[in-house]
């Protein structure tokens, strides 16, 4: 089974309509209310409330789903609740906690990206003007605390640091972009099986040192690719190759996965791995994939190729379709989104067509009726980016345009 582009633009453009229609709207300022699962003594539970401005969950990463589904349709239901949902994530920025405002995800400099770009979407130049002011002074305090990770930290910096650089002629990013490497490295635990970076630096408690994209060494070595890449800093390189090393000190070659050490609680035998962009063999493969730009190591590729075997696991087990999360961050858009990647770079036609399968069960089920999605939250439904609805619109965009810039592998 497969899906044509105007079967995935119609999906997108659906959810789209449904989030224009489900929003609140005041005085210019678009918000949207939804489902959060929040961390709480007994573990997580879900409660329903008004999102706040992040790019992860918030209403910059709404409005940046409208303003790309805008610039292919046109319709200008979605540049107004574009414009509106962006107003009011930077009205909101104060409640960003300081020490996320390096974040991508979770930060101020990812809801300063969505700025940017939906100014050059909309032709708003009092958003680029505002993301311009806002960067210099955020980027510009060095001062702790800040996290590391991609989600929350200096790791998710970089690569948007050095894209805005040039898009917004802010040359200094540059040099900011690369103080923030420049921590990384210094905070790095530098073992003889490889670097790696303390749970804390990422904000989460865990027994061992995070491997994967979202909060562990995957993400942070492709940080670190990234800014050699525009550098030639050795260093960088080092630190990536390093990262990536930590990681395969853990591989689990029966699951063809990495361990999510979150869930390590010390027992006897390997840790529990999770097969996500986020955790796991989705995020990990993207990473390796991004290396794979900067060198053609035997090893890169046989972590692709594994990476690549979990996913198709995953997509191909028939209690896992169609009901399943289908959300970027832990569900099946994410895990889709990587093996559409990885098959092009592997000339795996088995990777791409389940993919590809996937998704048009996934339209054919809930297109009609986009309320109705499985989501990335335990109850209800969010229409947020990388656990909801936005989200998978996004996944979808991107099918009907492979130009659409990617929220899982930001490149500058």
């Amino acid at each position: 089974m497969q899906i044509d582009k105007d079967l995935a633009l119609g999906a997108a453009t659906g959810i789209a309509d449904h989030l224009c229609r489900v929003s609140f709207s005041y005085h210019g300022r678009r918000s949207w209310c939804g489902s959060v699962d929040m961390e709480g003594e007994d573990g997580e539970s879900p409660i329903y409330r008004t999102l706040g401005p992040e790019l992860y969950e918030g209403t910059s990463g709404i409005a940046l789903f409208l303003g790309e589904t805008f610039l292919r349709v046109g319709d200008p239901r979605f540049r107004e609740a574009a414009g509106g949902g962006i107003a009011r994530a930077l009205d909101r920025l104060e409640e960003v906690p300081r020490e996320c405002r390096f974040g991508l995800y979770s930060g101020t400099v990812g809801v300063l990206y969505a700025a940017a770009r939906l100014g050059e979407i909309l032709d708003r130049s009092d958003l680029i003007v505002r993301a311009r002011g806002t960067l210099t002074d955020v980027t510009g305090d060095f001062d702790q605390p800040f996290l590391l990770d991609v989600v929350s930290g200096a790791a998710g910096a970089i690569p948007i640091l050095l894209a805005l650089a040039g898009s917004l002629e802010m040359p200094e990013l540059l040099h900011r972009a690369q103080r923030l490497g420049e921590a990384l490295v210094a905070a790095a635990a530098k073992d003889p099986q490889g670097w790696s970076w303390a749970p804390e630096a990422a904000g989460i408690d865990s027994a061992r040192n995070l491997t994967g994209f979202a909060h562990g060494a995957a993400g942070i070595g492709w940080s670190l690719l990234e800014l050699y890449r525009r550098t030639g800093n050795g260093q960088f390189l080092e630190g990536a190759l390093e990262a990536f090393r930590y990681e395969n000190r853990w591989f689990q070659p029966e699951e063809d996965n990495w361990p999510d050490f979150r869930w390590d609680d010390g027992a006897d035998g390997p840790a529990p791995c999770m097969v996500a962009w986020c955790h796991g063999a989705a995020g990990i493969g993207l990473a390796r994939l991004s290396a794979l730009r900067v060198r053609e190591d035997a090893w890169l590729y046989r972590d692709l190729e594994a990476a690549a075997r979990a996913c198709k696991r995953v997509l191909s087990e028939p209690d896992n379709q169609p009901d399943g999360d289908f959300s970027l961050c832990h569900g099946r858009s994410g895990i889709a989104a990587f093996l559409l990647r990885a098959g092009e770079v592997l000339e795996d036609v088995a990777a791409r067509d389940l993919a590809m399968a996937a998704a048009a069960i996934g339209a054919a089920r809930f297109a009609a009726t986009p309320a109705e999605w499985p989501v990335g939250v335990r109850r209800g439904s969010t229409p947020s980016l990388m656990t909801g609805l936005a989200g998978i619109g996004y996944f979808y965009l991107g099918l009907a345009d492979p130009e659409l810039p990617s929220v899982l592998l930001f490149q500058p």
